[in-house]
């Protein structure tokens, strides 16, 4: 279980990394786009890199579309067993951690306990979710 949240939350901030990258190509095939447009008034055309450029973002594009499908697969997976937890923080500190990302600072916080109080909740209800899944 532990490998496959630790799957969800690297997946998660991986896509958000590919989709930083997809957006600065945009912003570089707008800047080409303006610098072929400038080369168009005196009558040369370079579109060499545009058409780089629209090769690359397509292939991002997939690999995040692919990505994107692969953890909403896994998050499924690992909800179904989250969702039979009997203890409601449990469910909170799993579901913050690996689906939202959060600090265990944030996490603390947010349940009103310390930091290593959350932690080794954390490890509790990894432990109960493995008990769960062997028991199926």
């Amino acid at each position: 279980m532990k490998e496959l949240l630790s799957k969800i939350r690297y997946c998660d901030l991986e896509i958000k990394s590919l989709i930083a990258l997809k957006n600065r190509m945009e912003c570089n095939a707008m800047s080409i786009k303006a610098f072929n447009s400038k080369e168009k008034v005196s009558g040369t055309k370079n579109l060499s890199g545009t058409y780089g450029i629209v090769n690359d973002y397509i292939d991002i594009e997939s690999i995040i579309h692919t990505k994107v499908q692969q953890l909403m697969d896994d998050k499924k997976k690992a909800l179904s067993i989250i969702d039979t937890l009997d203890n409601p923080i449990y469910r909170i500190v799993l579901i913050e951690r690996y689906f939202n990302s959060q600090s265990w600072k944030s996490i603390a916080y947010d349940i009103d306990r310390s930091e290593k109080w959350t932690r080794d909740l954390h490890w509790k209800a990894l432990k109960e979710c493995r008990n769960k899944v062997e028991s199926r």
